[in-house]
């Protein structure tokens, strides 16, 4: 399954985006959640209005989106499916052979549900703070050091995942 028809079949299974305001009930921009009208001769009047709370909302809070306009955070936008994947995770590392799988890691994803646009290499949590150690340290310790996580980032790219300066 693809997964973006995944993320939608999920989305109407759990009820995300079913529920809305109905047209007598003006728009909650309070709420958690500002639910659409149902009906949709009001949807233009929703957009104008969602876009007037956004943008009274950005110059309240002077937002600058300067870092989503960086050359070498272009790719974000497109990373729909990152995982962050514990380092010491057994489906992820073999203890036995001391070698990370990305291969197997990979081959998963793409069978259940389309694949990984990204990866983050999840290394200190839940350990962190139970010692001197921080979050560069456990990069270091991890099995392989770095030249071992800069090899398994070069395989994952190799297989399509990850971005390096902006380029898939």
């Amino acid at each position: 399954m693809h997964r973006r028809l995944f993320v939608k079949t999920l989305s109407a299974a759990c009820g995300i985006g079913c529920t809305s305001a109905s047209a007598e009930e003006s728009l909650d921009f309070s709420a958690p959640l500002i639910r659409a009208p149902l009906d949709p001769t009001r949807w233009d009047a929703f957009r104008a209005e969602l876009n007037l709370w956004r943008d009274e909302t950005r110059q309240r809070l002077h937002y600058d989106d300067s870092l989503y306009r960086r050359a070498d955070f272009a790719w974000a936008p497109s990373s729909y499916a990152c995982c962050m994947i514990m380092l010491w995770d057994q489906a992820f590392f073999d203890l036995a052979t001391g070698k990370y799988r990305v291969a197997e890691w990979l081959t998963h994803g793409r069978r259940e549900f389309g694949g990984y646009d990204s990866v983050v290499f999840w290394h200190a949590y839940p350990r962190i703070g139970l010692d001197d150690r921080n979050q560069f340290d456990f990069y270091r310790q991890a099995p392989g050091g770095l030249p071992g996580l800069r090899a398994v980032a070069r395989e994952f790219r190799q297989q399509g995942v990850g971005w390096e300066f902006g380029v898939k």
